[in-house]
Formats: C-alpha cells, structure tokens, sequence
C-alpha cells in the first residue's frame, strides 16, 4: 500500500525540519475520494441538463400589443439603468 506523505516544512526561524502532524494518507482512500466526487459532478450536471431541457420553449408572441408591452417594458429597464449611471456620474 502506497503512502502520500504531508511534506515536511522548514521553520524559516529555527531552520529545523518540522514534521507535520497529519498521518500519511493511504493513495486508495484518495483514489475513492476523486471516484465519488467525479459521480457527484457528473450527477449534478446531467440534473441542472435535465432541469434545462425540461422547461418549455414559449415562443415571443407575435400579437401587437404584448409585443409593444415587451418594448415598453425594455425602454422602462434602458431608462432606469441610464438615470442611475448619470446619477453615479454626478455624484462623482
């Protein structure tokens, strides 16, 4: 069985050795941990796919009025957004 070790530090005041105090860690244990984590990755990301893929598609509506409530709406964002960025501007 094969061993990854902490590496050993030296102490930039007493220039000696310092062991560190963690028990060396058997390679299988972090084989297994890398296995599990890799599930779990690829568990949550075929999830957050299937959460995508299950929404449904609306289409934009073509009727004139919603449309026109769609724009009003991006022009009311637009002029909100800009009235801030002039107000941070003059408080400069």
């Amino acid at each position: 069985m094969s061993y990854i070790r902490p590496v050993a530090t030296r102490s930039k005041i007493t220039n000696r050795t310092d062991e560190p105090h963690l028990p060396p860690v058997p390679r299988e244990h972090m084989e297994g941990f890398s296995i599990i984590f890799a599930l779990w990755a690829v568990s949550s990301l075929s999830a957050m796919a299937l959460n995508v893929a299950a929404r449904p598609y609306r289409r934009p509506s073509t009727k004139p009025e919603e449309v026109e409530r769609a724009d009003a709406k991006l022009v009311a964002a637009r002029r909100r957004s800009y009235g801030s960025r002039q107000a941070v501007r003059h408080s400069l």
